[in-house]
């Protein structure tokens, strides 16, 4: 039994969101992927062929191991801790939703299972590769136990996302779940219209700077600025254009949001260079994510328009097309 979770682009409002501004969200065509295996035994056996880990715990350690992940995720609140240090070994982000699930509903575990999770999202590069992993692993995990979702599995999956991430929006685990394209602020969530134009990612390479130190640079630097207004306005002025499917003023909000993501401070000088080109071939483009403030590397940038790819070679980038995943997490 295999359950796949899609993941994500930020069209419009990354940073923004933070303070309260609507963010365009769109599910992607890319996924994640969780297979369960029943065993006789009672372990864990986890596999993370993307990392090259294999691991087992007993069924009699994860309790404990639950309990230590709440107590560093509080030290994490209380600023004794940086959120890097909650989480520890990566098993232990599927230990925790294993666990979530007995907790809430009640669950013994007779006999373990042989998990494995894979991804076809690049990690740490904006496309909200670790909510794919949870949310995928959430819905095999549940069938696995016979476990229908009444309204928790986002709490759920945003629990585990926060052991990862320290605050996550919750953006990330919504889409994965539900898919399709939305409207997201202040963690409400309104079905809007996908893009209907051809629209390609190009991976610049995994970010030096996390997605923490990007929010708290553009903080420490822009909280009181008028700029988020700015953003506020690119958008509405890009939804107005998806709901019109006026791709005209959809390449000018999206150069009109790159413009305001390199004012403060996320788009590196490399990352700057190749989307200038895109734009003197007639397309547009932008980051999709934190970005950085520190390396040459922005994780992934959204692009239309046809781009040589000798140019993507050049720079030492992957590309590849994208589109709307209409349906969230499903098993097939």
């Amino acid at each position: 039994m295999r359950a796949v979770a899609p993941g994500k682009i930020i069209i419009s409002g990354e940073h923004a969101v933070v303070y309260g501004n609507p963010a365009l969200v769109m599910a992607v065509d890319r996924f994640s992927t969780c297979q369960i295996k029943p065993l006789k035994v009672k372990d864990i056996v986890i596999h993370l062929p993307d990392l090259g880990i294999d691991k087992s715990v007993s069924i009699t350690e994860l309790s404990a191991i639950r309990d230590e992940l709440k107590k560093k995720y509080k030290k994490f609140l209380n600023g004794q801790i940086e959120a890097n240090q909650v989480l520890g070994d990566p098993i232990h982000l599927f230990v925790y939703l294993i666990t979530g699930f007995s907790e809430i509903y009640n669950l013994t575990l007779d006999e373990g299972f042989d998990l494995t999770v894979s991804s076809q999202l690049p990690i740490g590069g904006g496309m909200g590769s670790s909510a794919s992993v949870i949310v995928s692993s959430l819905l095999a995990m549940a069938t696995h136990l016979h476990i229908k979702d009444d309204g928790q599995f986002y709490n759920l999956a945003l629990e585990a996302e926060n052991l990862l991430h320290g605050r996550s929006s919750g953006v990330d685990p919504y889409i994965a779940l539900h898919g399709g394209c939305v409207k997201y602020q202040n963690k409400q969530a309104e079905k809007i219209q996908s893009p209907v134009w051809e629209l390609n990612i190009a991976y610049t390479g995994n970010p030096v700077s996390g997605t923490g130190e990007c929010v708290n640079a553009v903080r420490e630097n822009f909280t009181n600025s008028g700029i988020w207004s700015e953003f506020k306005d690119v958008t509405e002025t890009m939804q107005a254009s998806l709901e019109l499917q006026n791709e005209n003023r959809f390449l000018e909000t999206i150069r009109n949001n790159h413009t305001l993501l390199t004012q403060i401070g996320v788009v590196p000088e490399k990352v700057q260079k190749f989307i200038s080109i895109v734009q003197d071939l007639g397309g547009a483009a932008k980051i999709c994510g934190a970005g950085a403030v520190r390396g040459d590397n922005a994780g992934i940038v959204m692009y239309t328009g046809k781009v040589d790819p000798d140019i993507i070679d050049k720079f030492g980038y992957s590309a590849f097309p994208i589109s709307v995943e209409e349906k969230g997490a499903k098993i097939i």
